[in-house]
């Protein structure tokens, strides 16, 4: 990411940071867990307090990816003031061992402050998380107005990593409970590591996919804009049948996937029973198979389009209107007999 020139983005570095942070976060410990080290070189040579870190680069994670134009605000940088305090207060453990490495006191008053840490870190990542989720929904219910100049990003990955986030932090607060509670006893961290592992992959490789499929869908929109692909509109239908034609086509509304019989029916100014058995009688199909049409033939101009030969199936679909994959793909199989892999392999050949 930090070297392939497509990746450069704000957004993307925060979530490179993310990733190195709860990676190094696991890592110390594992090396414990499995007798690599004891706790005293742990705390005294390698202890670094990522856990204050984490889920500060999630939020501005999720605000540069939301927003990347904007800029990051005073407040923003001050999320990292927890984590600057405790890694000040580490560092200076750690002189003072190192001029005084069989001081015992020292090790017994840094636990109690690396405990403080942990507990700190694990309320102040939940509060985060909080602030992330309530980002998303703000953005998402921020002008609802389709406007084909603009792609608003589908959020329920995200959403769900949030959620998974959530419930990874509480088990770690229950282990930490736990650890402290009963010092004498070997707890076991293996849970935590299996889902933070998957947290790993999981923002890794979803969060670059969807970037991906985002900056494709900003290639394809700037295409389609620039260059209108013409569908012939039928003249000799009725008058609100030619006005449904014009909003869908001509204003380019086929491409909203929120856009329903009722809402066409709004904007035409008739009632939406009226409108559904003048589409009927007059075309043969309903709103939805209407609708697909424009979008299926959207769909077919990318696929055979060279520029777009290396494009995600999923990108296209979306580009084209469809809400997602599984919907692009089962919509135009019953359009075309084939589904849009066989399509495009056979438009190649």
């Amino acid at each position: 990411m930090f070297f392939l020139k497509k990746f450069r983005n704000r957004a993307n570095y925060f979530l490179v940071a993310l990733i190195i942070a709860v990676s190094f976060n696991s890592l110390q410990y594992y090396f414990r867990d499995i007798g690599y080290l004891d706790y005293r070189e742990l705390m005294d040579l390698y202890y670094i307090p990522y856990a204050s870190l984490n889920c500060t680069f999630l939020y501005l994670y999720v605000i540069s990816l939301l927003y990347p134009d904007r800029k990051l605000a005073i407040k923003h940088k001050l999320l990292f003031a927890p984590f600057v305090f405790f890694l000040i207060v580490t560092t200076v453990y750690k002189m003072m061992i190192f001029y005084n490495p069989s001081s015992t006191g020292l090790l017994e008053e840094y636990t109690g402050f690396a405990n403080a840490h942990e507990f700190f870190s694990v309320i102040y990542s939940l509060v985060l998380v909080g602030f992330s989720y309530k980002t998303i929904l703000k953005y998402e219910s921020s002008d609802q107005t389709f406007n084909h100049e603009i792609i608003k990003r589908q959020l329920l990955w995200l959403k769900i990593t949030l959620i998974l986030l959530f419930i990874v932090i509480v088990v770690y607060a229950y282990l930490m409970v736990r650890v402290i509670l009963y010092p004498n006893i070997f707890i076991s961290f293996y849970a935590l590591w299996i889902g933070n592992s998957f947290m790993i992959y999981w923002l890794g490789h979803i969060g670059i996919y969807k970037y991906g499929i985002h900056k494709e869908r900003e290639n394809i929109r700037t295409f389609a804009v620039a260059n209108h692909f013409e569908k012939p509109i039928s003249k000799k239908k009725n008058e609100n049948i030619h006005k449904l034609q014009k909003l869908l086509f001509d204003e380019k509304r086929f491409l909203d996937n929120q856009m329903s019989l009722e809402t066409a029916a709004s904007e035409l100014d008739v009632s939406k029973g009226h409108l559904s058995r003048t589409i009927n009688s007059e075309l043969g199909m309903s709103f939805n198979d209407y609708i697909n049409s424009f979008r299926v033939d959207e769909a077919k101009s990318y696929l055979m389009h060279p520029d777009f030969s290396n494009y995600t199936l999923e990108a296209i679909g979306l580009e084209a209107g469809f809400n997602s994959k599984s919907t692009f793909y089962a919509t135009f199989k019953k359009s075309t007999g084939l589904t849009p892999l066989q399509f495009k392999n056979s438009t190649a050949n």
